[in-house]
């Protein structure tokens, strides 16, 4: 229950920021990374594999973003890393895939009305918080 409410604090937190400012606050990742490594400690699953790997999918995100100067941001980056301390490696993988593909369509769908061009950036995080809230509603269906 711990994980599930910081891991919405954090994104919601994080998607108004990115959506308003098209920034992510590094306060806030480092927050609530800490609080997932103390929830984590506390649960007797921090030192797994799965809690580490989750992490290293952020990171990776965010090295990536670095390297090739491509459309990820750092705040994403950073947004995945610590997702992936609350989820793990599997529950950070979905959470992605879900993000990716609804960004996918809205930027589809913002291009169709002529809302957006091709050179605007979009913001991720509003992305992330719809597919964890998706993951969560599934999750409580059995679906």
């Amino acid at each position: 229950m711990w994980l599930e409410c910081g891991c919405m604090s954090f994104l919601g937190i994080c998607a108004a920021y990115d959506y308003r400012t098209k920034t992510v606050p590094l306060r806030a990742a480092v927050v609530f990374g800490l609080f997932a490594c103390v929830a984590r400690l506390f649960e007797g699953t921090l030192f797994t594999v799965s809690t580490g790997a989750g992490a290293l999918m952020g990171l990776l995100f965010l090295l990536a973003g670095k390297r090739s100067g491509s459309r990820i941001g750092e705040g994403d980056g950073w947004m995945l890393t610590v997702t992936g301390l609350y989820l793990g490696l599997w529950g950070n993988a979905e959470l992605c895939l879900l993000a990716v593909l609804a960004a996918a369509a809205g930027a589809a769908w913002m291009l169709a009305v002529k809302k957006r061009s091709l050179q605007d950036q979009i913001p991720f995080g509003p992305f992330l918080l719809g597919a964890y809230c998706l993951m969560l509603i599934l999750q409580a269906t059995g679906s």
